[in-house]
């Protein structure tokens, strides 16, 4: 009973427990992860509408845009325009189309010309959905997925104690030149090594995501901006030179503000909110914002990141730093390369022990089984329940894709 209790509780059958009943679930959500990290760049490259050259030219007002997207659609509200820093990449406007859904209309940012529009169903949205619920529409899919990191931690912790001296596998070269299980059992240990302060971030992130399903967020960053209910969800009169004034407004608010985002009403009693970056560093855009009346264009309220609480400034720095965008597109490409490495730490373990129970059983059973077959039967009744949640979502995607 002794001899039970002290495996059970040792680091190694917690690591190697947890890592391979979860590894096919883990290894879905990492890769599902690192392509999320440069999704927009994929959309980039697979959508010709989004893609514009600079030339030197200055980029052109938000209402100058608005006003190119209102002549292209003059039949849709608009509720959304979008800009991100890269030179090469199109401003992005939200239009509302039958049924509320919404459609993307992409307006070069230096010429104002409307270049096409594109479904709201991108890559990046897609792939984010897989990512952090599994395209299960209600908050039960990003507590499935945020649970993970509960098991993620613990197989974290135990790996750190199995290696006393784990820092040696920082500088420890794996033998290429060696048996496979040699070599797949050195590749772990260095990526798992490298990977510690990554698997770190993203354990801590992910537990502060799963806080949030159970309604431990932060508090709102503004109180009661929404206006008494309105005839329309936008004024009659919402034109390129209302925009501007919203934007001058804003601007008299927050001098500094760098503009990223103009949202404007979905419904009659949402504000006119317009978002951007100022000094605060780790933090979303929205956590600069000012809020407008959409009709007399008074300001209902306004906050920037320098002012908000500690659990404000903490909630807001995780996406950040979870999704790797902290630092523009040099921090982004760190984040693919540990990205990459996390895909492959739970299969590298899958193989280890794939090799090692299959000369076991060989001597055991007399009989010698392919890695894959000692693979699926370690993995027990975990891999029904990866399978089951990885073939929910994938249909749910497609659902989503060819009926939304």
């Amino acid at each position: 009973m002794k001899s039970v209790l002290s495996k059970l509780l040792s680091w190694h059958w917690i690591h190697s427990f947890l890592g391979l009943w979860c590894s096919l679930i883990f290894a879905f959500i990492f890769l599902t992860g690192t392509l999320a990290i440069f999704a927009t760049e994929i959309d980039w490259l697979l959508t010709k509408e989004m893609r514009v050259s600079a030339d030197g030219r200055e980029k052109i007002a938000f209402s100058q845009v608005y006003g190119a997207a209102q002549e292209a659609r003059p039949d849709n509200t608009i509720v959304r325009i979008y800009r991100r820093d890269d030179p090469w990449m199109a401003d992005q406007v939200g239009y509302l189309v039958k049924g509320g859904k919404t459609r993307f209309l992409w307006v070069d940012p230096y010429s104002g010309v409307a270049l096409g529009d594109t479904s709201s169903h991108s890559f990046h949205e897609t792939i984010g959905e897989l990512h952090t619920r599994l395209f299960i529409p209600t908050k039960a899919g990003i507590m499935i997925v945020t649970v993970f990191s509960l098991a993620l931690t613990a197989s974290l912790i135990a790996g750190i104690f199995l290696l006393p001296r784990f820092w040696k596998s920082f500088v420890t070269l794996p033998r290429f030149g060696g048996s496979k299980r040699a070599m797949f059992s050195d590749l772990h240990r260095l990526l798992g090594a490298w990977s510690i302060p990554f698997v770190l971030m993203v354990s801590l992130t992910t537990l502060y995501y799963f806080a949030e399903t159970l309604n431990l967020d932060a508090p709102p960053l503004a109180q009661n901006v929404n206006t008494e209910p309105r005839e329309a969800r936008q004024p009659a009169d919402m034109s390129e030179d209302k925009v501007a004034a919203m934007l001058e407004i804003a601007y008299g608010v927050y001098p500094d503000l760098k503009i990223k985002a103009l949202l404007l009403p979905r419904t009659r009693v949402q504000p006119v909110r317009i978002e951007g970056d100022m000094d605060a560093v780790l933090v979303r855009e929205r956590a600069n914002m000012v809020y407008l009346h959409p009709e007399t264009l008074e300001v209902i309220a306004s906050h920037r990141g320098e002012d908000l609480s500690l659990h404000q400034r903490v909630s807001e720095a995780v996406d950040p730093i979870h999704w790797g965008y902290w630092g523009g597109m040099w921090s982004k490409g760190v984040w693919l390369v540990f990205g990459v490495m996390l895909t492959a730490l739970p299969l590298l373990g899958a193989a280890i022990f794939a090799k090692r129970m299959g000369v076991r059983r060989a001597k055991l059973e007399g009989v010698e089984l392919s890695g894959w077959r000692v693979y699926w039967d370690g993995m027990g009744l975990g891999k029904w329940g990866a399978l089951a949640l990885i073939a929910a979502s994938l249909a749910l995607m497609m659902k989503e894709l060819l009926l939304g």
